[in-house]
């Protein structure tokens, strides 16, 4: 008996305990509504019953104070402590990043955004929510989000890293000022980064800096000479300059090298698009779809491919993606 009293007690002290934890956390917002809640009343109550006073008029002004007080009370007890939900947030990331790693887009986003709106002050839960918007090809959510992901970072690197990212969905869009600005203070920092150059080399030959665009191309190349799309883009930009002989032989360095991966397929549909040589431009569009999805919608958006988006009737169909599941996965071009 003495044990179930003690029990009872217990488990009334925690009730009361969570009740004060809640009750603590309703909104300013809430306390000053309810505060003129109550003010409005006695003033009308003065207006509406002048004949209202002394005792009767105090105990009528105490029981809208207890109705107000009571209806707050339950406000706290509905809402889910901080505690409950950052763990709530915790659950979904984790589960957001098990789906991510799956390639399970859609599944993680979902996760990622509810983890967001439990807790939209964390960098982790944002800056993975903005880079799961950049895999499904919600470039301009992309930049918003990685925007904030940059502005919680509280480290360095975590800022850059949020750069880099919005860098892509910039450049995809056509924000190159935007795209130009994030991947120069990437580089200040990170010097060895070849994909970047490789970027950012894109970036001024869109804006017609050809020079630049050639000198970022090598960089690229003498950071990572390996690495198909390097090649590939010099061989772009010197065919966009007018030296068709240097492109072409470096196309063809290029095509020695591996480029099984989607971003290597993409590059090189761009060279040969600039190249003119446009039977071979939408061949390899079309692997580089069928290997990563999210190409799609960059190729419809790629200054250097709107001759064939406007006189090929093929680009159209090798760019439907209408149906197909999101395949590839552009790590290359993240950090």
């Amino acid at each position: 008996m003495a044990n179930q009293n003690l029990e009872r007690k217990q488990k009334f002290t925690q009730q009361v305990v969570v009740f004060v934890e809640r009750f603590r956390e309703v909104p300013a917002a809430s306390w000053a509504i309810t505060t003129g809640a109550i003010t409005i009343f006695a003033a009308l109550q003065a207006v509406a019953f002048p004949d209202l006073k002394g005792q009767a008029a105090l105990l009528t002004l105490l029981g809208v104070v207890v109705l107000s007080v009571t209806a707050a009370g339950w406000y706290a007890l509905r809402q889910p402590s901080q505690l409950q939900r950052i763990l709530e947030a915790r659950a979904h990331f984790n589960e957001g990043c098990i789906a991510f790693e799956d390639r399970r887009y859609e599944v993680s986003i979902q996760h990622l955004y509810q983890a967001c709106v439990k807790d939209d002050n964390n960098y982790f839960y944002v800056s993975r929510y903005g880079r799961a918007c950049l895999r499904l090809g919600r470039y301009e959510e992309a930049i918003t989000v990685l925007t904030q992901a940059h502005d919680l970072s509280p480290t360095k690197e975590g800022k850059l890293a949020a750069r880099r990212n919005r860098g892509v969905a910039a450049m995809v869009v056509n924000k190159w000022g935007l795209a130009h600005s994030d991947f120069t203070e990437y580089l200040e920092t990170n010097k060895n980064s070849g994909v970047v150059y490789r970027m950012r080399a894109l970036i001024y030959l869109a804006t017609g800096d050809l020079l630049e665009a050639e000198g970022d191309a090598l960089k690229a190349i003498k950071i990572s000479p390996k690495l198909c799309a390097t090649h590939a883009t010099l061989s772009t930009v010197l065919a966009i300059a007018g030296d068709v002989v240097g492109a072409r032989q470096e196309l063809s360095h290029a095509l020695t090298l591996n480029h099984e991966k989607a971003i290597s397929l993409y590059a090189l549909a761009q060279a040969h698009a600039a190249l003119g040589e446009m039977d071979e431009a939408i061949r390899r569009l079309g692997s580089a779809v069928r290997a990563d999805t999210r190409f799609s919608p960059r190729a419809s958006l790629d200054p250097l491919f709107l001759i064939l988006r406007r006189d090929d009737a093929r680009f159209k169909r090798v760019t439907n993606t209408e149906g197909k599941m999101i395949l590839g996965n552009i790590d290359e071009e993240e950090s």
